[in-house]
């Protein structure tokens, strides 16, 4: 497949539902930890998506009667008062006996109350071997869970988790629990980061008393595109206004791809002046809303005080944009 990186409109040719989110991930190598350890990481705020992926075994695992004492799992915390317990167990339902089932037992605890729990026997190592355990929550609090040997398999979806993802997450064990890997995947919902106290009305009305000529309205010019590299994805119309170190790029309308991501008043870009006259170092945020900067090599320029060119050489992509008039 091919993947077509996008600016101003410009949508990458595959679009997924949390394609507009900026995307961390940490890889941890695991280790034996100590009862009463564990490894606990802060996680970023303003989470739209959060997976935990931890794969690890309890070594002294042994059958017996009922529950075992052998466990690890996976903990959240939002505060001192607010957290969430997924945690591995296994047990026997009849030890010793010719029905004895051997099984894994799964539990979800919300501040000690139990949520969900699970018996499996089946797609999972029963006694001192790994075990892979996926948790996946969205900012509307719902979480999912995938456990497996070797292959990550669905038990849950739609628990009503709530309050996650945010805080800090934890992983532990009983004695000899042993963690081969961690794999953390964060995923920042940019919107609460774009979103202004500028509304369309407030910003004409800021405009018209300006005596600033770059504090204005633009609309869409025309472009010179290569359109093998970056797509259109709409005819903006845009307003720049100070922001104390140059201007802020607001978005008004005219977004076509990726439009119900974009709200009248959101920032779509910074200009911040250069060395040369009516020369900007640019910023820009695509209509994924992902972040484009000096790495990108963009730049923007004004002239006349009429025409504004938002440069992505990168992507032989320039767009201009003129001066609206406004009555």
């Amino acid at each position: 497949m091919i993947i077509q990186r996008c600016v101003l409109g410009l949508i990458l040719m595959f679009v997924c539902t949390d394609a507009f989110a900026e995307t961390f991930n940490r890889f941890i190598d695991g280790d034996t930890i100590a009862p009463g350890d564990g490894l606990s990481l802060d996680m970023r705020a303003g989470l739209a998506l959060a997976v935990v992926e931890v794969r690890g075994s309890v070594r002294d695992n042994k059958e017996g009667y009922g529950l075992s004492k052998a466990w690890w799992g996976i903990g959240w915390r939002n505060n001192a008062s607010d957290s969430l317990t997924v945690k591995v167990g296994w047990g026997n339902t009849s030890y010793a006996t010719d029905y004895d089932v051997r099984y894994m037992r799964l539990t979800v605890e919300r501040n000690d109350s139990l949520l969900w729990s699970s018996e499996i026997d089946k797609g999972v190592d029963l006694a001192n071997g790994d075990n892979s355990l996926s948790l996946l929550f969205t900012s509307d609090g719902m979480l999912g869970i995938d456990i497996g040997e070797r292959y990550l398999d669905n038990v849950a979806s739609g628990i009503r988790a709530g309050g996650f993802p945010c805080g800090r997450v934890s992983v532990s064990g009983s004695d000899k629990f042993s963690m081969t890997r961690a794999i953390i995947r964060e995923d920042i919902d940019p919107r609460p980061m774009l979103t202004t106290d500028w509304s369309v009305d407030s910003l004409l009305d800021y405009i018209a008393l300006s005596n600033d000529p770059l504090e204005t309205v633009w609309e869409y010019l025309d472009r010179d595109n290569d359109t093998s590299l970056a797509v259109m994805g709409g005819r903006y119309i845009l307003a720049t206004v100070k922001n104390g170190h140059g201007y802020d790029i607001i978005y008004l309308g005219g977004a076509v791809t990726m439009s119900r991501l974009w709200e009248p008043g959101m920032r779509k870009g910074t200009l911040t002046p250069t060395i040369f006259v009516n020369d900007f170092n640019l910023v820009w945020y695509d209509s994924l809303m992902d972040r484009m900067g000096r790495d990108d090599e963009i730049s923007a320029s004004v002239t006349d005080n009429s025409i504004l060119t938002l440069r992505f050489p990168l992507l032989s992509t320039q767009l201009r944009f003129s001066r609206k008039l406004l009555r």
